[in-house]
């Protein structure tokens, strides 16, 4: 996933030409994205969402964010749509639906001051760089990616000083603190959670995925392979970097070949492109790569905003995951077939509905083969990190440092179980669910935000309710009507349910420091006025002011589904079911996981993560994340065999780069000394 997308600068008042019905015109690029894109160096792409790899915390490309796994759900288990090949049910759009970017990767928006609620109705966004943060998320609730991260909290101005915001629930557990022990002031424990169990049985043999031809089509990147013959030839390329400017600062631009099918190496190739901050301070120690989630989310424009304090004598580098950004970027059907596809229900009511969505989605997948083709087949994570190997070797480190928010979790335990003996000082941030337990889903972490959301408004004395129960209650209410009369949004699309859905959980990956805004967002609508949401919703699937969608949209399917399998059509809208008693909010109205059930190519196999003989394996997990629940964290740093737990007690998704001082301090230490952090490390503040 995603880190997750952050809502943009205040709506300005409408013009003229807003009140013929034009729509509102943007004065300003909104906030870019952690781990955005650029658009030929330099030039942010028209981006307009966060990102996350639903579970992941992006939104999914298309469709609400599918159930991003929160930090403790209800039931108090995590699961995260589609995290690991195969180990755990993914959602119909791959690491969680639609969800929010964010993720990975998300997309990031500059507050709306809480003494100045927006006057007008919202701008669209510009073009724009997103983290990803989703990018859970998602249905990528990825995002988004963007950043939820401490490190995109940077990109974004600060909000007025409020009132305190409420503690996040943090475990499941019926004890509000867990057991803590103290050494040298160093706070060790592990907030209770139930081990995993393999809680579902499943088949995982894709019964509706069509077996269509692959068209002998080539989209933008693809290359000739270099001279030389079998992986040589690309490992031996050179990395010819160039000055480049993004997001106004000076660094290095380069891009490389790599096999579009590794075990072809002769044949078809596609480029890679790459970003890098080289060292400030020496003696250099090598380079750390970066990725913000997604899954899809482009990791060169996180290079450039990565927190580097304390790690100057490292390059900082980062990379488009081939699918996404500059780099060979998967190619769907865009504009208006993807608005057409957004506006439909995607939490059915009926079979006629049911059959519009399955429709839908099937014909999208159809496009994205059409213009894709064979690069649909060889865009897994699997893919990536023979990618990420390679870049290794072609910077010339013997071993791979590499810090990956929420998806980018997952390329790093990929990584790890992959080339266990190449793994050097790697930290994975907002973890995904790589066990196969479904206990808990993304919808739940999303269902736990929201009431932690519900808590901080009434404690601001807002519209909306005077106890959180009456909050969630006027919040779902809202929800239900516009399932039946959806609001005016634009000259050609409406506030529909899903759509809110996703206008609401774009907040949700953040802390309390956007909260405001939502409240606002959702002031409008129940006056009326469905634009801020439909501003916010856009934000998270990165939709431009031009209609345009990101690459990060089709990128987040694409990887998902190659990543994963799923047990078809029946079992889809089954598990909805379920998971409506798990997450009965968002469980209800990011809808079945459809997304992948039709996908025209096949996924990988299921395969356990161990990594087993890998040097340490930092994970950090927050409490309130939404878009990757506590229990994903706690789970992974178990199930790897050198995992080390650091937990914070906050809320919000992907935590390193300013959130926490102590997460930071933790991460620099392991960087920059080598010292691993004790095993249970627990981070206040």
């Amino acid at each position: 996933m995603s880190q997750p997308p952050y809502p943009s600068p205040p709506p300005e008042e409408p013009t003229p030409s807003d009140a013929q019905g034009a729509g509102p015109q943007p004065s300003s690029p909104v906030a870019p994205r952690a781990g955005g894109q650029p658009s030929s160096y330099g030039q942010p792409a028209a981006y307009g969402q966060p990102g996350s790899y639903g579970p992941y915390g992006s939104p999914g490309p298309y469709g609400p964010p599918q159930p991003g796994p929160s930090h403790l759900g209800p039931n108090g288990a995590l699961q995260s749509y589609g995290v690991v090949p195969g180990v755990q049910r993914r959602p119909a759009s791959p690491y969680g639906q639609q969800a929010t970017r964010g993720t990975s990767g998300p997309a990031w928006v500059a507050p709306v001051p809480a003494t100045q609620p927006p006057s007008g109705p919202p701008k669209r966004s510009q073009a724009g760089l997103v983290v990803g943060v989703s990018a859970l998320l998602v249905l990528s609730l990825v995002i988004v990616v963007a950043f939820a991260g401490g490190y995109v909290q940077k990109l974004v101005a600060q909000p007025a000083a409020s009132s305190p915001v409420p503690t996040p629930t943090a475990t499941s557990a019926p004890s509000a603190s867990p057991t803590a022990t103290t050494t040298s002031g160093v706070v060790i424990s592990k907030p209770p959670v139930p081990a995993p169990t393999a809680t579902t049985q499943r088949a995982y043999n894709s019964p509706d995925r069509p077996k269509p031809a692959i068209p002998a089509v080539k989209p933008a990147g693809f290359i000739n392979a270099p001279a030389g013959s079998g992986l040589a030839r690309y490992t031996k390329q050179a990395l010819n970097w160039a000055d480049c400017t993004v997001n106004k600062q000076a660094v290095k631009c380069a891009t490389v070949a790599a096999p579009l099918d590794y075990t072809a190496p002769d044949g078809q190739a596609i480029t890679l492109k790459l970003v890098k901050v080289p060292a400030t301070a020496s003696p250099r120690l090598g380079t750390i790569f970066v990725n913000p989630g997604g899954p899809g989310e482009p990791g060169t424009t996180l290079a450039v905003s990565f927190q580097r304090t304390g790690l100057e004598q490292y390059d900082i580098l980062g990379w488009d995951p081939r699918g996404a950004g500059g780099s060979t970027p998967v190619v769907c059907e865009n504009g208006a077939a993807v608005d057409q596809l957004m506006q439909l229900d995607q939490s059915p009511d009926n079979g006629e509905e049911k059959q519009a969505l399955l429709d839908g989605w099937k014909a999208f997948g159809a496009s994205c083969l059409a213009k894709s083709g064979a690069l649909l087949q060889h865009i897994a994570t699997v893919d990536t990190v023979q990618d990420l190997d390679m870049l290794r070797q072609l910077v010339g480190d013997a071993k791979l440092n590499y810090l990956g928010y929420s998806y980018g979790t997952y390329i790093g335990a990929v990584y790890a179980q992959r080339f266990p003996a190449t793994v050097g000082r790697l930290v994975l941030d907002s973890a995904v669910n790589i066990t196969r337990d479904e206990s808990v889903i993304q919808a739940s972490g999303f269902d736990l935000a929201l009431g932690n959301y519900a808590q901080y408004c009434v404690s601001k004395g807002c519209s909306l309710g005077s106890t959180k129960q009456q909050v969630l209650d006027t919040i779902t209410k809202l929800l239900d009507r516009l399932d039946t009369a959806p609001l005016p949004g634009d000259s050609t699309r409406k506030l529909t349910q899903s759509i809110a859905s996703d206008g609401i959980a774009i907040f949700l990956y953040a802390d309390s420091q956007y909260w405001d805004q939502l409240t606002q967002a959702l002031e409008k609508a129940l006056a009326g006025d469905g634009r801020y949401l439909l501003y916010y919703s856009d934000q998270l699937r990165g939709r431009g002011t031009d209609g345009q969608y990101d690459t990060s949209f089709f990128a987040f399917p694409a990887i998902g589904c190659a990543d994963s399998q799923d047990d078809g059509i029946a079992r889809a809208f089954s598990d909805w079911t379920s998971d409506q008693q798990k997450a009965p909010i968002f469980g209800k109205y990011f809808g079945p996981n459809v997304t992948c059930v039709q996908w025209p190519v096949q996924g990988t196999p299921p395969f356990d993560i161990t990594a087993k003989g890998a040097a340490p394996i930092v994970v950090v997990g927050a409490t309130g994340d939404s878009a990757t629940p506590y229990q994903y964290a706690a789970w992974m740093a178990d199930q790897l065999d050198s995992g080390v737990l650091v937990t914070y007690n906050g809320n919000g998704h992907a935590t390193y780069g300013g959130k926490s001082a102590c997460v930071d301090k933790a991460v620099v230490a392991y960087f920059a000394k080598g010292t691993v952090p004790p095993d249970g490390l627990f981070c206040t503040a």
